[in-house]
């Protein structure tokens, strides 16, 4: 039975001086007294947050930005070696067989979370390495969007060296997962995001929650920075808009794995991106289990 939830989330919220200088997020040291981050989020309006469970079938990634698929994968741990050596390759090869006309895929990056502070303080010092993708994150819980137009087209010139030329002439999509190029009219570039699921057992608290991207307005995105030591990249602060529709997945489990993308320049598409953030439901357990998830990154080549 599904089980609609009801939850205020967190948008950005809009600054005229947005107008003249850019939201950035800098994840590093910064001299005493410059902001590491020039822009707000804050909780917005109620909004009903709709179940899929046993609908599933009726979202698509080129409808909706988003998909659901059953999937088992073959895991016997999950720390760096393990995930990077077993688990990522039967990534690639899920979203060989999933995507159409799939040619090459191309995973960047991946990372660990959670919601137990418990195992987020058990690092070295208490500190969190953002270059160790093992290193657990907590859930995210501003609405966002990890690439913009501009993030996506990096993204491929930094990872596909030589060939992104070459390549950026397929289709392209970013599987989670500004200018284009000028000969982007000699094919389709596609940018979807995440490849998400829990890591150990269904998710009872923070789910995620993903918009139908057919209903989020491109007026309502806006472009910040994210600044960091060996990277620099672009993503997509939404504005709250009452006229967005919400979905995710209850008692979502580690073979329910969710796809949704981050753009999507195939005119055809009816979702260009998928925003999405962490929720707390009301319908849980009086002790629920923490959430423990791994999302992975990817950038995906097609004929199409």
């Amino acid at each position: 039975m599904a089980r609609d939830e009801v939850a205020s989330l967190r948008y950005l919220q809009w600054d005229d001086t947005f107008n003249n200088v850019k939201p950035y997020t800098l994840y590093m040291d910064v001299p005493q007294g410059f902001p590491p981050q020039n822009y707000k989020v804050d909780w917005e309006n109620p909004e009903t947050i709709h179940d899929v469970r046993g609908q599933e079938h009726e979202y698509s990634l080129d409808d909706n930005g988003f998909a659901y698929y059953k999937h088992h994968f073959e895991l016997d741990g999950h720390d760096r070696e393990t995930l990077e050596r077993d688990y990522l390759p039967q990534v690639e090869a899920f979203l060989m067989k999933t995507v159409p006309n799939a040619t090459e895929v191309k995973i960047y990056t991946w990372r660990l979370r959670s919601s137990d502070s418990v195992i987020r303080n058990k690092l070295p010092g208490g500190v969190i390495n953002l270059s160790d993708p093992s290193h657990h994150l907590a859930p995210a819980t501003a609405v966002h969007v990890d690439q913009s137009v501009g993030g996506a087209i990096n993204r491929v010139y930094n990872h596909m060296g030589d060939r992104a030329e070459t390549l950026l002439r397929s289709r392209v999509q970013l599987i989670k997962s500004e200018q284009f190029p000028k000969r982007r009219s000699e094919g389709i570039l596609t940018d979807v995001d995440s490849v998400w699921r829990p890591v150990r057992f269904p998710i009872e608290d923070y789910p995620l929650a993903v918009a139908d991207g057919s209903t989020v307005n491109p007026d309502d995105l806006v472009a910040a920075d994210y600044v960091r030591t060996t990277y620099q990249g672009e993503n997509l602060l939404p504005l709250y808009n009452k006229n967005c529709r919400w979905h995710y997945l209850s008692d979502q489990t580690p073979d329910d794995i969710l796809l949704f993308k981050s753009y999507d320049s195939r005119e055809q598409s009816k979702a260009k991106c998928c925003p999405h953030v962490s929720f707390r439901p009301t319908q849980v357990p009086d002790m629920p289990k923490p959430r423990e998830s791994i999302e992975v990154k990817a950038i995906v080549f097609s004929s199409e």
